[in-house]
């Protein structure tokens, strides 16, 4: 068994070093992620083209065969796609909600948050009393920050996985980076924003565990629990290839899951999977047919 799958690896080994690997993907995947992938490619001895143009050109790009893999975010709610196609998830975007380190709450539910963020459609979320603090900062008015569109996805998955595709409260302050954001944070008491994550955080900063609704647990943003589902405002990063070509891209696939891709996509501002299931979902993919 060891030897056939000694065989195996080493016959794909010879491939990768005659082949092309032709990628595709999401806008945001343009930076730290590509260095390491060009990375990958020197050590593999092979040549790789990158487009990360944004998602829905990926997906055209490999149904018309110009490329070999795709890294893809579907927008919520759409299928994915089925045969010839295989999509495994690679990371996550998730947005974290920050407030002062001080602040006795450690949860919030998206139907409160909706009352925070939106616009219409849900009772207004005004003081902190009303998330349940008592003393000093009960009457405090919260006061939300967030982040523009050009920052990124936070702010349209607070959008959809918060406020079901409603829009966000006018009057809203927003900021161009999150680093811009957590500075104001620390400075305007009873203050609460949203944040790509993982983050290099301040100290006196913290994530808000978040629960889908006032009755059900709340869960803390760690790679568990997003990979799991558990914990709500995530939107997922797709590998997706045709499954009768995962032979020829098991070495391309095997690094995508590799420690130096998952610390590339965390600088990203990713969260890549957790080790174990990054793991067993290389292992699957050496006798995937």
């Amino acid at each position: 068994m060891h030897a056939l799958r000694l065989c195996f690896l080493l016959g794909w080994s010879a491939v990768a070093a005659n082949a092309e690997w032709r990628i595709v993907g999401s806008d945001l995947l343009d930076g730290k992620f590509a260095v390491a992938l060009q990375e990958v490619a020197t050590r593999e001895e092979t040549r790789v083209t990158k487009k990360f143009t944004g998602s829905h050109h990926a997906w055209q790009e490999l149904l018309a065969g110009r490329a070999d893999l795709a890294l893809l975010s579907f927008p919520p709610g759409q299928a994915l796609p089925g045969e010839p196609w295989h999509c495994l998830p690679l990371a996550y975007h998730v947005v974290a909600l920050l407030v002062a380190g001080e602040l006795p709450l450690s949860r919030v539910s998206c139907e409160r948050l909706a009352g925070i963020y939106g616009a219409t459609g849900t009772a207004a979320t005004a003081r902190w009393a009303d998330l349940g603090l008592r003393g000093d900062e009960a009457q405090r008015e919260i006061i939300p920050h967030g982040l523009s569109a050009r920052s990124g996805l936070s702010r349209a998955l607070v959008r959809h996985e918060v406020l079901g595709g409603r829009d966000l409260r006018s009057g809203l302050t927003e900021h161009a980076t999150p680093q811009e954001l957590m500075a104001r944070l620390l400075i305007e008491e009873g203050s609460i924003g949203f944040v790509p994550w993982p983050q290099d955080a301040d100290r006196r900063l913290k994530p808000l565990a978040v629960a889908r609704t006032e009755t059900t647990p709340a869960y803390e943003p760690n790679s568990e629990n997003v990979h799991r589902g558990d914990y709500p405002l995530r939107w997922p990063v797709w590998l997706v290839f045709r499954r009768a070509e995962a032979p020829l891209l098991f070495p391309l696939l095997r690094h995508l899951h590799g420690d130096a891709i998952a610390a590339a996509l965390e600088k990203q501002g990713l969260l890549p999977l957790p080790r174990d299931v990054r793991r067993q979902q290389a292992f699957d993919l050496e006798v995937l047919k």
